[in-house]
């Protein structure tokens, strides 16, 4: 009988745990959907297009205090997990992000030399739709390693739309 109870037991500390596991992944379900981060095409975020020049502010690290950045172009057609190589003179800009609801993951890479310079990396609010802010954290490298590192607030303001392959300039 004393197998028999602990075989019980077991049975229901296993129905117990499998509970819990059900309970837990259908409240993480619920807060996703509650945050949209379930909705690629959350309808109550604004749809973003154009073309952002950001302005930013160090909050910390050892990389100088302003920089010049580059654009972020996001076009009325990107969705999803989308990449963008800009080729310049003297150096190569990889722009990645994800859209997804009322964000946007994003990482851009100043590449010259055959090497990665600099980039910078983080996540965006949708402010509205000719607004984003977030916080990157910017690294800088030199030919040994790390030059420097430094968090910044970031604000985006669009400054132009990009229809196709053009851009137009925003009218005020």
């Amino acid at each position: 009988m004393s197998s028999m109870s602990s075989m019980s037991s077991m049975s229901s500390m296993s129905s117990v745990r499998s509970f819990r596991i059900a309970l837990v992944a259908a409240a993480l379900l619920v807060a996703g959907d509650t945050l949209g981060c379930n909705d690629a095409t959350n309808k109550s975020c604004p749809a973003v297009a154009g073309v952002f020049q950001a302005q930013y502010q160090q909050i910390e690290g050892s990389c100088p205090a302003t920089f010049d950045g580059n654009q972020l172009n996001i076009a009325r057609d990107d969705v999803g997990n989308v990449t963008k190589v800009e080729t310049r003179l003297s150096d190569i800009v990889r722009t990645s992000f994800i859209l997804k609801g009322c964000s946007i993951g994003m990482k851009q890479e100043i590449e010259a030399m055959g090497r990665v310079q600099s980039e910078i990396a983080g996540d965006l609010h949708v402010d509205s739709d000719a607004a984003l802010s977030g916080q990157l954290m910017r690294t800088v490298y030199s030919d040994t390693g790390i030059a420097c590192h430094g968090v910044y607030e970031a604000h985006f303001t669009r400054q132009g739309v990009v229809i196709g392959a053009a851009t137009q300039a925003a009218q005020q």
